[in-house]
C-alpha cells in the first residue's frame, strides 16, 4: 500500500508538470498577420516586421484557399485600401525623347547666278547668323561686269540684273554712281544660320554652283522616337508639350506633322516629326528634347496603377469579394497600357469591381507564405531570352551603360535618353527620380544580363557582370558594367564600390573545322 500510494502520488506530480509545460501550447496562441511562422504564447511583437501580433482566431488561419479573410483589425495593420473597376473615357499620356533638327522647308542653297571667281569670303563657318541682305562674298564675273555696262548704257536690262541676283539697292548705287565694280557682293536672300559652306577663296565657280546652304530659324523641327505599339496612338495634328534639355522647367505646345511609315530596323523606333515655331531663334539643331503626348484611348475600364501585380504580359489583382466582404481573392488579368486615368485592364475585370488598391502585394505575400494560390501559383510566366543580332544587342547595352554610369554618378535623368524595344524602358523614361529610376533599372539590367548570356557579347564590347547584395533591402541586384573600379547604380556615391564581380556565362564560340563546316 505504501508502494502504491508513493506511485500515484509522484504520478500525479508528473501530471502536474506536463500540464504546466503543455499550457502554452494549447492556449490561445499569438501569432503575426504578414509572418504566420511566427507564434507567440502572448502579446508582443513580430521579429520580423515589427507589427503586434494577434490572436490566432483573429489572425484568419482558416482562410478559404481561394483568397485571404481579413479582420477590420488586419485591414488596418495591412493598410488595405480599395477603389472600383471604372469605366472612363481615357487619355493615354506617351512621354517621348528626341532632338530638333532644321526646318527643311527653310533651308535654301545660295547658288552663283553667272560664272566667276571667289575674290574674298564674308563669312567662313557653319554657325554664323546673318541677316537677309547682308553679304556672304565677293564674285569677280565678266558675265555680270557686261551686264552692268548695258544696264548703264540701255536701262532697259534692269529685270536680266535682277535674275542675276542683283539687288534694288545694288542697282541704284550702279545707277547713281555710273561706274561698273570689278566685284559684286553677293547677298543673303533671307535671315538665317549658315549650315554650310561650299566655296573657298580664289576659287573658280561655275553659273549654279553652291556657294552657301542657309536655314531659316523661324521655324525649328523636333524627331522624337516613338516605339512599335505607341505608334497606334500618334496621329498628325496632336498636341504635344515638349520640355528643351538646355531649358528645365520651360514647355512649349508643338503639333504632330508627321509620323514615319517605317521602323528603323535596328532601334526598332520610327520618327515622329513636330513643327515648333521658334521666334527668337534660340533654338538650333541637335537639342535634346522631352515629350509628353495625350492621346485619346477611348472609352474604357481602368483600374488604379497600383493596383495589378504584373508577372510578364499578365497580372494578378486583388478583388474583394462581393459573397464575403471579409475576403480578397486573386483574379489573373490581362492589362493594357497605362493611361491618365490608371491602367487599362483589357479583360478579367468588370465595371464596379472592387479591387486591392493598397496592399495587394502584402496580401499576395501572406498566401504564399500559407502555400495558397497567389501570384507565384496563378501565373507561371515563361522566361523567353530573344535572340538579337550584334548590332543590335551593342545599342542596346550602350543605351543601358549610359543609364548605369548616370545612376552610379547620382544623375538623373541622361543627357541622351532613346527609345527602345526592351520591356520596362518605358517605366524608365518615365521615372522622375532617381530611387524611381534604380527600381526600374533592376528588371533590365537582368533582361540584358540573359540576352548576353544567350547571345553573347558582341565583338569589340567588353563587360563584367557585377552583384550587390545590399540592393532593395538586400534583395540584391545585378548590373552590367565596363571593365574597371565597381560603379554602383543602386546605390551611387553612398557605397559607389559595394558588390562583387560575378563571371558571366557566355556561350561557347563556335569552332572553325578544316572541312569548312561550322560546329
Amino acid at each position: 500500500m505504501t508502494t502504491n500510494a508513493t506511485t500515484i502520488r509522484l504520478i500525479r506530480r508528473i501530471g502536474l508538470i506536463s500540464l504546466i509545460f503543455l499550457l502554452p501550447i494549447y492556449a490561445a496562441e499569438y501569432v503575426c498577420p504578414m509572418h504566420p511562422q511566427v507564434r507567440r504564447p502572448g502579446p508582443d511583437s513580430c521579429p520580423i516586421c515589427g507589427m503586434p501580433l494577434v490572436e490566432e482566431d483573429e489572425a484568419d488561419a482558416d482562410a478559404p484557399t481561394a483568397g485571404l479573410r481579413l479582420s477590420e483589425r488586419n485591414r488596418d495593420l495591412l493598410r488595405v485600401q480599395t477603389d472600383p473597376v471604372r469605366r472612363v473615357q481615357a487619355t493615354r499620356v506617351l512621354r517621348l525623347s528626341g532632338i530638333t533638327a532644321y526646318d527643311e522647308a527653310g533651308v535654301r542653297v545660295v547658288t552663283a547666278r553667272a560664272a566667276g571667281r571667289i575674290e574674298h569670303l564674308h563669312v567662313f563657318e557653319p554657325g554664323e547668323t546673318v541677316a537677309k541682305g547682308a553679304a556672304l562674298l565677293d564674285l569677280y564675273s565678266p558675265e555680270l561686269i557686261a551686264a552692268q555696262r548695258e544696264f548703264l548704257q540701255t536701262r532697259e536690262t534692269r529685270d536680266k540684273l535682277l535674275l542675276l541676283g542683283f539687288s534694288e539697292a545694288q542697282l541704284e548705287t550702279l545707277r547713281e554712281n555710273g561706274t561698273v565694280p570689278d566685284q559684286l557682293e553677293i547677298l543673303s536672300p533671307f535671315d538665317g544660320i549658315v549650315t554650310e559652306r561650299h566655296v573657298r577663296a580664289g576659287q573658280n565657280v561655275a553659273t549654279g554652283a553652291p556657294l552657301f546652304t542657309l536655314a531659316d530659324l523661324s521655324k525649328v523641327w523636333v524627331y522624337l522616337d516613338a516605339y512599335e505599339a505607341d505608334l497606334a496612338w500618334i496621329r498628325a495634328g496632336d498636341k504635344v508639350e515638349l520640355e528643351l534639355g538646355g531649358r528645365p522647367g520651360e514647355t512649349h505646345e508643338a503639333e504632330v506633322v508627321r509620323v514615319d511609315p517605317s521602323v528603323n530596323p535596328r532601334t526598332r523606333v520610327a520618327r515622329v516629326r513636330l513643327s515648333l515655331d521658334n521666334p527668337d531663334g534660340y533654338l538650333v539643331a541637335g537639342m535634346f528634347v522631352r515629350a509628353r503626348l495625350h492621346a485619346d484611348a477611348g472609352e474604357a475600364l481602368v483600374v488604379p496603377e497600383s493596383a495589378p501585380l504584373f508577372t510578364g504580359d499578365r497580372a494578378v489583382v486583388y478583388v474583394h469579394s462581393a459573397e464575403d466582404e471579409d475576403v480578397y481573392a486573386p483574379r489573373v488579368v490581362r492589362i493594357g497600357p497605362r493611361a491618365q486615368e490608371g491602367r487599362i485592364v483589357l479583360e478579367g475585370l468588370d465595371e464596379g469591381d472592387i479591387v486591392v488598391s493598397r496592399g495587394a502585394f502584402r496580401i499576395d505575400s501572406e498566401l504564399q507564405i500559407r502555400g495558397q494560390p497567389s501570384m507565384m501559383t496563378l501565373i507561371q510566366p515563361e522566361a523567353e531570352v530573344p535572340r538579337v543580332d550584334a548590332e543590335t544587342l551593342s545599342h542596346w547595352l550602350e543605351e543601358a551603360i549610359n543609364v548605369q554610369q548616370t545612376l552610379a554618378a547620382d544623375e538623373w535623368p541622361p543627357e541622351h535618353f532613346h527609345a527602345m524595344p526592351i520591356e520596362g524602358w518605358d517605366a524608365l523614361v518615365e521615372a522622375e527620380d532617381i530611387d524611381t529610376a534604380r527600381k526600374a533599372f533592376e528588371p533590365i539590367s537582368n533582361f540584358l544580363i540573359a540576352v548576353v548570356e544567350a547571345n553573347g557579347l558582341p565583338e569589340g564590347v567588353e563587360l563584367i557582370k557585377a552583384h550587390c547584395p545590399m540592393a532593395f533591402d538586400w534583395d540584391g541586384a545585378d548590373w552590367l558594367q565596363k571593365p574597371g573600379p565597381l560603379r554602383n547604380p543602386y546605390f551611387g556615391a553612398e557605397m559607389l564600390e559595394c558588390g562583387e564581380e560575378r563571371p558571366l556565362n557566355l556561350p561557347a564560340p563556335r569552332k572553325e573545322v578544316p572541312n569548312g563546316h561550322v560546329h
